[in-house]
């Protein structure tokens, strides 16, 4: 093979003067010259020694130029090389002959010098055109492929990590349903000893705080995985801001901050977005100023750009403070996860992923968060999210229900199916439903479930979302599927009229489990850890149950009348001071056992303050407490 740097040009021709002509030619023009005398030998050294062009004459004994050039492009090594045909045939015909072998172009006798070396160069340069195109086009490929590969890998490892997040959600959340659920079934127990109460307050507490921390993590890392989505909703602005200053109010006045919301007398109060990561945002934005400002003031301000001739608006939120500010060599990296500012660092608090969240959550809303800060003056978090005006008849005002202690006489008797993996979640369910003489079952597998559906038919099944084998969607599904071909006559039993409700229990954070658990046939959803609220009130909706609630009210929607019928101003005012300042500052706090220490040294002098005061402290209404408190 050739190795010299100078293009080759291989020619081929019986003739030995037209040899000569050329050689003289090519040499002069600086290329390198090889010889053949025929086709057979030609092809020979065409396969030895790779030339970057072939000049073929057309007329030789034995084979002629077309053939040659029909042989050397049957050969996959060869076939690339450009031949140019020398001839003294002037015929159309032999021309389309010879660009039907392979030829790219014709040299005609009697051979000129430059029209041979315009020819043979501007041949090489489209050949070396054509290879970098075929190099790009490999190239090309390569990428796409490396491309596609790290694209499906990238799947791949979404996929793993949604499935760890779902695993480990699920490992997490199940046993914090199982304390915070019996956590709460015996707080409720007026029975129970101070001391030992305080005791369950702080495994509550602590509980609701670590529910708090894996939520923060998971939030993130369905943000990361990009599975968190917009659930929008009609809400009240100007109940939101009242939490939210509720949350901080003090907070703020232990550290001498002067809290203060403006809300603009412009702004809309009834929208629509995602409410709850809307108070998200703020409660991270506010809850930090407060926290890393020591002296002066924390103002929310509140207002809205309406678009005229349209039900839409934008709301800006700024969050300024006097604090320290934020220097700004540390807000380049302040939105990052787990970032924090010196002043975090110091405070050894908080997971780092406040403000991240609230950007990606801003993001998911359509808006963003900004950030301008002087150090040693203080910081300003600006917030920019687009809402839909909506009125006030499309907001739901849902009223906390009050704790059932008994069905209501004449009730039908119903048979209930507890389905879970767990023993700890089926005593949990059991505990909470055998007060009210239901018949309980209970299966560990979804094939104990599909057999005791089948024999027993319970009017209602609690199903775990994820078990070994079978998990409860395909039950759910399978259920749904018999019972179809049973009303449609095939294999009718004794019972069978009966159409199971089933609620589907799920710790997993996957938003589209529900959506899952509702196409497999499933009633209803329910999230762990849950509340005995929303269990029992799923009970009443499905079986149309009537309970008795406790102090007397017969349903849920009468606790709210009942309680404030029992709390008259007259009566909160009969209690000594200290005791209402020391409960308004428990409950601001969210302490949980200091409210009920409160509550409790009430108790001998005034009874049935104290007892509407616990169950609401024990049914988280703090906003309730507070309102009754300030009257």
């Amino acid at each position: 093979m050739m190795t010299s740097d100078k293009q080759t040009i291989l020619i081929i021709d019986d003739n030995a003067a037209n040899l000569g002509v050329l050689s003289g030619y090519l040499k002069d023009g600086g290329f390198q010259i090889m010889i053949a005398r025929n086709g057979r030998d030609g092809i020979a050294k065409a396969g030895r020694g790779n030339p970057d062009l072939i000049l073929l004459d057309v007329l030789m004994p034995e084979m002629d130029g077309f053939e040659t050039c029909r042989q050397l492009k049957s050969d996959h090594s060869l076939k690339e090389i450009p031949v140019i045909f020398i001839t003294a045939l002037q015929s159309v015909e032999d021309k389309v002959k010879g660009f039907a072998a392979g030829g790219v172009d014709y040299l005609t006798k009697p051979l000129q010098e430059q029209e041979v070396l315009a020819r043979v160069q501007t041949h090489l340069q489209l050949q070396a055109h054509k290879k970098q195109l075929q190099q790009q086009t490999i190239e090309l490929k390569q990428a796409k492929e490396l491309a596609e590969t790290a694209r499906k890998n990238a799947e791949k490892a979404n996929q793993a990590k949604s499935l760890f997040l779902a695993n480990m959600s699920h490992e997490l959340r199940t046993p914090l349903n199982a304390i915070v659920g019996f956590s709460e079934f015996i707080r409720a127990d007026a029975e129970l000893a101070p001391a030992y109460r305080e005791y369950l307050d702080i495994i509550f507490r602590n509980s609701q705080h670590l529910l708090e921390l894996i939520n923060s993590v998971l939030d993130m890392s369905k943000i990361e995985a990009g599975r968190v989505t917009l659930n929008a909703a009609p809400f009240d602005l100007s109940d939101l801001l009242d939490e939210i200053r509720e949350l901080f109010r003090l907070r703020a006045r232990q550290k001498g901050l002067t809290l203060t919301i403006d809300l603009h007398k412009d702004t809309p109060h009834y929208l629509r977005t995602d409410p709850a990561k809307l108070r998200q945002i703020l409660i991270n934005l506010v809850g930090n100023a407060v926290k890393f400002t020591d002296t002066g003031t924390v103002t929310l301000r509140v207002s809205s750009v309406v678009h005229k001739g349209e039900s839409l608006t934008n709301l800006f939120f700024e969050v300024a403070d006097t604090g320290p500010g934020i220097a700004a060599e540390e807000r380049a990296n302040l939105f990052q996860p787990f970032a924090q500012t010196a002043a975090g660092r110091q405070m050894t608090e908080g997971s780092g992923l406040g403000l991240a969240i609230s950007r990606k959550f801003a993001q998911l809303l359509g808006g963003y968060v900004r950030l301008s800060s002087t150090v040693g003056t203080g910081s300003v978090f600006t917030v920019e999210v687009p809402a839909e005006i909506v009125s006030d008849a499309e907001l739901s005002r849902p009223v906390p229900a009050c704790r059932p202690i008994a069905l209501e006489a004449g009730q039908p008797h119903y048979r209930l199916l507890i389905v879970d993996d767990k023993p700890d979640n089926r005593k949990l369910l059991s505990v909470l439903l055998s007060p009210f003489n239901f018949e309980l079952r209970e299966a560990s597998d979804g094939m104990s479930a599909l057999a005791l559906w089948s024999e027993w038919q319970p009017h209602l099944i609690w199903m775990d979302a994820r078990m070994p084998g079978s998990d409860g969607f395909a039950v759910t599904a399978e259920i749904r599927a018999k019972q179809g071909r049973l009303s449609s006559g095939a294999g009718l039993s004794s019972g069978a009229e009966i159409q199971t409700k089933i609620i589907i229990l799920s710790a997993s954070v996957a938003e589209d489990d529900r959506q899952i658990a509702i196409a497999a046939g499933a009633d209803d959803f329910l999230p762990k850890p849950f509340r005995s609220a929303e269990f029992f009130g799923m009970l009443e909706r499905h079986l149309g149950l009537k309970f008795v609630y406790e102090e007397s009210a017969p349903y849920p929607s009468d606790c709210e009348s009942a309680a404030e019928s029992e709390l008259p101003v007259s009566a909160i005012a009969e209690v000594p001071p200290e005791l209402r300042n020391g409960l308004e500052l428990a409950t601001e706090r969210f302490d949980i056992a200091a409210m009920l220490h409160v509550i409790e040294a009430m108790r001998a002098e005034h009874p049935s303050v104290a007892s509407q005061l616990e169950r609401m402290a024990q049914n988280f209404e703090y906003e309730r407490i507070l309102a009754a408190l300030r009257r």
